[in-house]
Formats: structure tokens, sequence, C-alpha cells
């Protein structure tokens, strides 16, 4: 390869990781002297790798030389007038959504975003727009939130910086309140042995509860979920000793649920 070519392609991938380095530190050098002052005050630091050996007709040694300069690049340090801000997430906004939404603009707030930043979600990239250093938004599909609970939102920088993970939540869809229409038995006799009570609604639940009340004690019967409008409860033999009237109600689970009304149980003497 021609040497020019080479040493042009050199210059190219210099001004590349110059600009980048700007960009994450959110200001640009004044001009080519500029940046070479701030080159050459950091000579010697980590931020760039020192080559020792090899020559092109000049010898590298330690510290600048003729062959390779003031080293290789090591991040961005190297060119930055000042430290490059910490890459993180500081917010996310929405925060939340809820299971089998539509899909939406996430804006990702913190600090050390750069031109060819990346939002991942659960560690697949979205398509992502640079707003600023400060500010990246991300356009997260449907079928990222068709099922309720939670992804991890990290964004990654060109040359490998990810920040911290931030958490995002995809609520369920709440259930329905419940409707008691009637129970079955609706009486026994005192002493009579438990066993199952039918309950006929609608909007039941697999969460759905069966609650007893009598004389002031509420208790939660054992439930067998059959379908959206009918329920078992299962009535245990002590809740039969003692003669009187019961309340028996349904209730669902949040997010949204309730309780229905009531109806009533009668022991009879």
């Amino acid at each position: 390869m021609d040497s020019s070519w080479r040493h042009k392609r050199c210059l190219a991938a210099l001004a590349g990781i110059a600009n980048l380095a700007a960009s994450a530190q959110g200001s640009f050098p004044a001009g080519s002297q500029a940046l070479l002052t701030t080159i050459y005050s950091n000579l010697g630091t980590a931020d760039f790798r020192d080559i020792t050996s090899g020559n092109n007709g000049y010898a590298a040694g330690a510290g600048w030389d003729f062959v390779t300069g003031v080293g290789t690049c090591q991040g961005l340090g190297g060119l930055q007038t000042t430290a490059a801000p910490q890459l993180a997430i500081t917010s996310l906004s929405p925060g939340s959504s809820t299971a089998g939404g539509a899909a939406f603009t996430l804006t990702v707030n913190g600090s050390g975003f750069v031109t060819g930043s990346v939002v991942d979600w659960n560690g697949a990239a979205l398509s992502t727009t640079y707003v600023s250093a400060n500010q990246v938004t991300a356009a997260v599909p449907a079928s990222d939130i068709a099922t309720a609970g939670s992804a991890s939102v990290t964004v990654a920088n060109p040359g490998g910086a990810v920040s911290n993970a931030a958490a995002f939540t995809i609520n369920g869809v709440g259930s329905p309140a419940p409707v008691l229409s009637y129970i079955s038995p609706n009486s026994v006799r005192r002493g009579t042995r438990g066993g199952y009570l039918e309950l006929i609604g609608s909007n039941f639940v697999p969460g759905s509860q069966v609650l007893w009340k009598f004389n002031g004690t509420t208790y939660s019967l054992s439930v067998v979920y059959e379908s959206s409008t009918q329920l078992y409860a299962d009535v245990p033999t002590s809740l039969l000793r003692t003669s009187g009237t019961a309340s028996v109600y349904v209730t669902n689970p949040a997010p949204g649920g309730g309780t229905s009304g009531s109806q009533t149980f009668t022991i009879t003497r």
C-alpha cells in the first residue's frame, strides 16, 4: 500500500477519535494547536500505550519518538482537556407501561452519551437517537412490552463503555371487579358436615378468593376456579357448628379487581 495513502488513513482515524472525544466532553478544541497541546500534556499517562520497540529507520523508545509519537490512544481521555463525564442513566421517561400496549418512544436521561450511543433493552439494541450528552431516545416496539414483568435498560457507547442498568416496569392488565349472582346451597342445618359451595356470577379469575364472614370474623376459603362464571369454595365443618347467617363474597386481586356484593348463607338449628 502506498505510504501516503496509509498516512491519510491514520489521520482520518485519529480525526474520528478526536471528534468522539470532543463530543463526549461536550466541547471542541479551538483548533489543531489546542488539540496538540492537550495530547502532549497527557503524554506519559495511562491514556496512551507507549510503544517502546521497533523501528522504521528511527528506533522506537520510551516516551515520544519519531516512530510512534505519543503512542496508541487508550480511550478518549488523552484527547480531552477535562475528564469525560461518567456514562450513567439517571431516569427513564416513561418509567413503566401496561402489558400489551402500543410501541412508544423511551427517553433516557443521564450523562456521558455520545453520537453512536445505543440503548439496550434486556441486552438487545434499540433504534436510538442521540439528543445531547445528557439525553438519548429509543424506539420500543410493542413486542417488547407484550408480557408483564420488567426490562433492564442500559446505554452502550462506542468503545465498549456500558452504563448502569435502569429498570422499566411492565404492569399487568388489571383484573375486573367480580360479580356474585347466587350460591348453592345457601343454607344447611347446624352441625352439617362441610363441603363444596358453588358460586355463580361473572368476572371470576384464577386468583379470585372466596371470603366467609360470620359473627364479625372473616375467613378465606379454599377455592377451585372452574371458569369466569363459576367457582367452588370448600366450607369446613368448623364453620357450620353454630347457627346464624354468614355473608359470602368474592374478591379479585389488584391491579384492578375489587369485591363483589355478598350472598347470604344460613345455618339453621
